[in-house]
């Protein structure tokens, strides 16, 4: 019985162990960097171009995405009326919110990386 008992926590480890993670590059356009930043998607299973990032707003029902990790996005916090307008340029889309904005990442199974806010 240990023997099975190792493999199946090993098993576990590997299924949970490679979590995405993400993160928000504030990123200067035009000279100001305080609404546009780059999200960094990254996982021990699975390549960048295999993960999703979305945008929320935490004020609102508002979800935004998926977008690619590295894409250059606009979100803007405390906006009266929280919405999402196509992106122009190497902006890829502009996110407007009425509370903090939550960012987050996903794999292809469908396994969620923790949460970050941008106020």
């Amino acid at each position: 019985m240990p023997e099975r008992t190792a493999t199946l926590g090993l098993l576990l480890g590997v299924i949970t162990a490679g979590l995405p993670s993400v993160g928000c590059v504030p990123t200067v356009v035009s000279n100001t960097a305080r609404y546009y930043y780059t999200p960094k998607a990254a996982s021990e299973c699975f390549g960048r171009n295999q993960l999703q990032v979305y945008v929320a707003d935490t004020g609102s029902g508002l979800v935004a995405g998926p977008y690619a990790t590295e894409w250059l996005v606009s979100i803007r916090t405390g906006m009266a009326n929280p919405g999402l307008r196509p992106g122009s340029g190497a902006v890829r889309a502009y996110v407007m919110t009425q509370g903090p904005a939550r960012v987050w990442a996903v794999d292809p199974i469908g396994q969620v990386s923790a949460d970050r806010i941008i106020p």
